[in-house]
């Protein structure tokens, strides 16, 4: 129908989905049959069969698509929702590969994706003997900004390390273990794309340096599992959509670092 016109008496608009292969006419088309025509866009074809995990998907994506779940997708599933529920059961490395293939190889791209939009964070708390391995001697801990000098700084309670070139690794981590090589170790490691939430995984004081890492996920050198379609489309996981993680796996590159000081409140106590 050429653009401004309108549909002649008699005649039939119609236009075609070219993922299902159908042509759809306005004529003919009823809620039972768009229905159907939903359920035949499937999620891909690979090692998960047509759809992934569809018992699991919330009503709108279609939850009551009847495939049987393959061992693989099961397991995916055990291992995310793990990670999620508890920061001691990163994903493991055979199922982080295994994601990362399915990612490649675009078996399922609007479920497996690899983000590379924005930059993410990292909050954590690192024993000074660790800070010193890592950064070196001659890079101190920045002391607490003041307030007349750099209000803002002061006000979000960090301060910038002046440090280039460096990599988090799960091997620099003070948890590490040789076991974390492993096919069922882990090398991943959870980011946010809130830095307000990074933050709050940090705890400022005592023998240990409060730290939040900033990485660009646009780094080609740098492997981000998207958990989005995730928080949207299933049921075990939205409840953490909250925290917009992001999953990395293997060494990470670091754009900047902060040191992240006690609270405001305390300021008032030096």
């Amino acid at each position: 129908m050429p653009d401004g016109g309108s549909t002649p008496p008699g005649s039939t608009t119609f236009f075609i989905c070219l993922n299902c292969k159908y042509i759809i006419t306005n004529m003919k088309l009823s809620k039972s049959h768009l229905r159907k025509l939903i359920k035949e866009v499937i999620d891909g074809q690979g090692l998960l069969g047509n759809y992934v995990l569809p018992k699991d998907r919330k009503p709108e994506y279609y939850k009551e698509i009847n495939e049987p779940d393959t061992e693989l997708e099961l397991k995916i599933k055990a291992a995310i929702i793990q990670h999620l529920q508890s920061g001691r059961h990163s994903l493991p490395n055979n199922i982080s590969m295994q994601i990362i293939e399915l990612i490649e190889n675009k078996n399922y791209p609007n479920v497996f994706k690899r983000y590379t939009a924005e930059k993410v964070y990292r909050g954590f708390n690192l024993p000074l003997k660790k800070y010193i391995e890592i950064y070196g001697k001659d890079i101190p801990i920045p002391s607490k900004q003041k307030w007349y000098q750099n209000f803002m700084g002061w006000f979000s309670g960090e301060s910038k390390i002046n440090a280039n070139s460096i990599i988090y690794s799960n091997k620099t981590q003070p948890n590490y273990k040789p076991g974390d090589d492993s096919s069922a170790g882990s090398l991943a490691s959870s980011w946010s794309l809130n830095k307000n939430l990074a933050t709050s995984f940090t705890n400022p004081g005592g023998e240990t340096v409060a730290i939040v890492l900033v990485a660009n996920t646009s780094n080609p050198n740098n492997y981000f599992i998207d958990l989005d379609p995730f928080y949207r489309m299933y049921d075990f996981a939205d409840y953490m959509a909250h925290e917009k993680e992001v999953i990395g796996y293997g060494d990470i590159e670091i754009e900047d670092s902060y040191v992240i000081h006690p609270a405001i409140k305390n300021y008032f106590l030096d």
